[in-house]
């Protein structure tokens, strides 16, 4: 199997499940090829780049119309205020919003700390961090206390919703 069926399964996965794809379903995605690793003893520390896929797969789909009529364009790791956020949505050449990619969000101080950083050069984009999980209820308590303070800070934790994907884009304004 080469890495372009597993970008196929991906991209075909999402399409089926176009108008039904709950934030769960779209992390299970992920999770489940990390437990598939386990399952098989392979090392799944420093694996990077997975979870960026699968959102910007899915985001592309929900914004395809977008994309194509050059209404917005996405650029990956963009220096945005001294900051490198995962995507960057540029609409008429302006940032509109800086999206961070997290599978176990566990940095949430940095990543806060990050997002207040390029608002301080945009205060009109939209700062959003996507996590496909939250392991520890450390973390999750903590999440909870600094998006109660802090409100330019915006996080969606995937596998805790079972919202579909594509509302909960129109409720953080990520659909164009």
């Amino acid at each position: 199997m080469s890495i372009r069926n597993l970008l196929s399964g991906i991209d075909s996965y999402i399409l089926e499940n176009y108008h039904t794809l709950t934030c769960e379903q779209l992390a299970n995605l992920y999770l489940e090829f990390i437990e598939s690793l386990r399952v098989n003893n392979l090392n799944t520390n420093n694996l990077t780049g997975l979870t960026e896929i699968i959102f910007s797969r899915a985001f592309y789909f929900y914004n395809k119309k977008a994309i194509d009529e050059g209404k917005i364009t996405i650029v990956n790791n963009a220096n945005l205020a001294g900051q490198q956020p995962d995507l960057v949505i540029y609409a008429s050449g302006l940032p509109v919003a800086s999206v961070e990619i997290k599978s176990n969000y566990s940095n949430i101080l940095q990543d806060c700390e990050r997002h207040q950083q390029v608002y301080k050069h945009h205060h009109d984009i939209n700062l959003l961090t996507i996590a496909f999980e939250v392991k520890q209820k450390s973390n999750m308590n903590k999440l909870n206390a600094i998006l109660n303070e802090d409100a330019i800070y915006r996080v969606l934790v995937l596998n805790q919703s079972q919202e579909l994907f594509k509302d909960e884009l129109k409720r953080i304004n990520l659909i164009f």
